[in-house]
């Protein structure tokens, strides 16, 4: 008959590489959290990258991974902060532009098409346009299709 011999405490134990990898996970988490909470208060990417010692393009990412893993109502949150800033910018260039101001015009164009990703209006520009292709499809060639 054979013994089960106790296993060794030290083979249980972290190695120093599997604890160093769960300090970097937990740092990025904190870097995420911390850069998203610079966001909410206003500070563009390149001030938070600054704050936290990288570039605004990692701060960049470092916000679309934490609003990616946010709860819903976290990442509602900050669309409508967004949405509310582009407001802002629109409400102060859209004069100009209306009265012919190129650089202006240009801007807003800008802006909106950034407000438009945000509430994922292109893509429902596009479902529709689908649908309606669909209908036509139906009406022409019959319920099913078939004719």
């Amino acid at each position: 008959m054979q013994t089960l011999e106790e296993p060794d405490p030290d083979a249980l134990a972290p190695t120093p590489i599997r604890q160093n990898q769960a300090v970097k996970r937990a740092k990025r988490a904190s870097n995420r959290d911390e850069a998203l909470r610079l966001r909410k208060q206003g500070l563009s990417f390149d001030a938070i990258g600054l704050r936290l010692g990288v570039k605004g393009s990692t701060a960049a990412g470092w916000i679309r991974d934490a609003i990616r893993s946010a709860p819903l109502e976290d990442v509602e949150d900050v669309r409508a902060m967004e949405l509310d800033r582009l407001d802002m910018l629109l409400a102060g260039n859209f004069g100009a532009a209306v009265r012919g101001d190129v650089r202006s015009g240009e801007f807003v164009l800008k802006v909106m098409e950034r407000r438009a990703k945000y509430l994922n209006l292109d893509q429902q520009a596009a479902a529709g346009i689908e649908a309606v292709g669909n209908l036509l499809d139906r009406l022409v060639l019959g319920e099913d299709g078939d004719q």
